[in-house]
């Protein structure tokens, strides 16, 4: 399972911190690649690792990251990208909520890296940004606050109850997404 998670890593790693173009496509062969290598009748070892050269995609680049995963737990390329300046600053940046990629690259491209800076150039007057940005910047505490579980159930049935009670949502179901939909604690 090893080589899935590497793969999954730097897929994730290509989504939340693009900088180039091809960042986006990157992280789909990535994600493509875990899923072909989840999907193995055999467990990758050292010992076999050479059978993936068999499977399309798994080229001499691929090929040495797994190698290396294998290994040392990690790959250049992982660690290449938590060290990057600017992909931090973008992933940083795109955490405040109504700030996109494209946003965040050219913020971090003007030397704001992060929400401390972000809030100190919106006081200055250096940059602005879009309404639902500055409500992400205002609220950006509260928004990267985890809820409990109970506190997610006790707003869906308000929610629903509300809801309810309008005329024509009397039968309306309500889903909670995200990390409580995946189960996850907090």
């Amino acid at each position: 399972i090893g080589p899935v998670n590497m793969f999954l890593e730097v897929a994730k790693l290509h989504t939340d911190s693009p900088v180039e173009e091809l960042d986006y496509v990157k992280s789909k062969l990535y994600a493509k690649l875990a899923w072909r290598v989840k999907y193995l009748d055999f467990e990758i070892t050292l010992a076999n690792v050479g059978r993936l050269e068999e499977i399309d995609g798994f080229g001499n680049s691929v090929m040495k990251k797994v190698r290396e995963y294998l290994m040392t737990g990690s790959c250049d390329k992982i660690t290449a990208f938590k060290q990057d300046s600017l992909r931090v600053a973008v992933k940083n940046l795109t955490e405040i909520w109504g700030v996109g990629k494209k946003k965040a690259h050219g913020l971090a491209r003007d030397g704001i890296t992060n929400i401390d800076q972000v809030r100190k150039s919106l006081d200055s007057g250096r940059i602005e940004l879009s309404k639902n940005a500055l409500l992400g910047v205002r609220y950006y505490d509260d928004l990267k606050e985890k809820m409990e579980r109970s506190e997610v159930d006790a707003i869906t049935a308000v929610v629903l109850k509300v809801c309810r009670s309008i005329p024509g949502l009397e039968d309306v179901v309500i889903t909670n997404q995200g990390s409580y939909r995946r189960g996850d604690e907090r």
